[in-house]
């Protein structure tokens, strides 16, 4: 992707996840969306400015995770795509992603989703550029 790590951090994610889900028509209330991110809002609004409750951040979260807001499904889809349990080995994710076995243990449990997520959602053009 021709992209130079040291320019990548976690504030490089949740800042492009923020403006992902602030694109959306009609999406959840700014304040819903940093609330998500972990960012503070000051002093004042955090006190007085709440977002909608939970079903905000829940909203927040499907969108991140890729599920479509148009179909009438969104509201009931409560897991992200996986694949079943031991159809992914070790060897066929060291094929799948190069020194997959080199990754710490808690990175490494999370290989299967991100798999299963770019499969699943191959054909968004977000996806593929």
């Amino acid at each position: 992707m021709n992209l130079v790590p040291k320019d990548i951090g976690t504030h490089s994610v949740r800042k492009g996840a923020c403006t992902y889900v602030m694109g959306f028509i009609d999406s959840v209330s700014p304040i819903a969306v940093w609330q998500r991110m972990g960012w503070s809002l000051g002093n004042v609004p955090q006190r007085y400015i709440k977002s909608s409750g939970s079903s905000a951040d829940e909203y927040v979260g499907r969108l991140l995770a890729g599920f479509d807001n148009a179909s009438p499904n969104f509201s009931s889809l409560s897991l992200p795509p996986h694949f079943q349990n031991g159809i992914l080995t070790n060897n066929i994710l060291e094929i799948c992603v190069p020194c997959y076995l080199g990754y710490s243990e808690s990175f490494r449990a999370c290989v299967p989703l991100l798999l299963a997520s770019v499969v699943h959602h191959h054909h968004h053009q977000w996806l593929i550029g």
